[in-house]
């Protein structure tokens, strides 16, 4: 019997804190994700690791119907505030689940996963599972749609490994402020990038309060990612290489790929 690598829960906790001081003001995604659900009817639209909800609430008041899931209660539970703040607890539903093993008893017009989010999962055989799920519920016509990144662009090179990076500093309105270091190291034979997050909170007097966030990510190949695809059962639609939809070659930022439900 295969055992399934429980998803470490905790890992995203660690970081919901701190995710959208990063991540609320990027949009880079947003206009094609908008255009991929106005197309959806009334199944509605699930997202997959919806996480603080960072495109859930854009989508619901572009007039969407959606549901998310996430692993992660602390997650949700920023989603949640989210939601009730923009009025929009009508058009969205949040869910505590695995992305593996989920079953909601119904299929939409479009399933989503974005932002790298399947790479959370950190062995072939767990991606394979979260990708024949989310098949499962695609409504016949529907489309779901993948967003990770290409590692022929986007691995750090060698004389970057190990290294630390100031990825992020933010102000806040309090005057407090939030430093954001990050390290990379790369398993190239698994597949996989380490990255180790360090969140420095300093707060009005200088106070410096340190909080490790690591996590792993299993990059594919845009070959491997296909075949994951059509193993599942939809059908290859498109394959896009950026958020502008660009057709995808190599070098390409992003791999965008779109299967439908026959």
């Amino acid at each position: 019997m295969m055992m399934r690598t429980p998803l470490a829960v905790s890992d995203f906790d660690r970081f919901a804190k701190y995710y959208d001081d990063e991540h609320a003001s990027y949009t880079d995604d947003l206009p094609m994700w908008e255009g991929f659900a106005r197309h959806a009817g009334e199944d509605g639209v699930l997202e997959l690791a919806c996480g603080t909800g960072r495109l859930l609430v854009p989508l619901a008041r572009a007039g969407a119907t959606l549901t998310g899931i996430d692993v992660s209660p602390a997650m949700l539970d920023v989603a949640r505030e989210k939601v009730s703040r923009a009025a929009q607890d009508g058009r969205v539903t949040l869910v505590e689940a695995d992305m593996r093993t989920y079953d909601l008893g119904r299929q939409f017009d479009l399933v989503m996963v974005g932002l790298n989010s399947l790479m959370h999962l950190e062995t072939r055989q767990s991606q394979r599972e979260a990708i024949e799920t989310a098949a499962r519920h695609v409504r016949v016509g529907g489309r779901f749609v993948i967003d990770v990144f290409n590692p022929d662009d986007g691995l750090p090179d060698s004389a970057q490994e190990g290294q630390v990076y100031l990825h992020c500093l933010k102000v806040r309105t309090d005057q407090s402020q939030l430093l954001h270091f990050q390290s990379l190291s790369v398993d190239r034979g698994e597949q996989l990038v380490t990255v180790t997050n360090y969140y420095d909170d300093v707060d009005g007097d200088g106070l410096v309060r340190r909080h490790l966030a690591p996590f792993r990510l299993r990059y594919l190949a845009v070959g491997e990612l296909e075949l994951l695809v059509e193993q599942s059962g939809l059908r290859i639609e498109d394959l896009y290489g950026s958020y502008d939809l660009e057709p995808f070659r190599h070098g390409s930022p992003r791999i965008i790929i779109v299967g439908r439900r026959r």
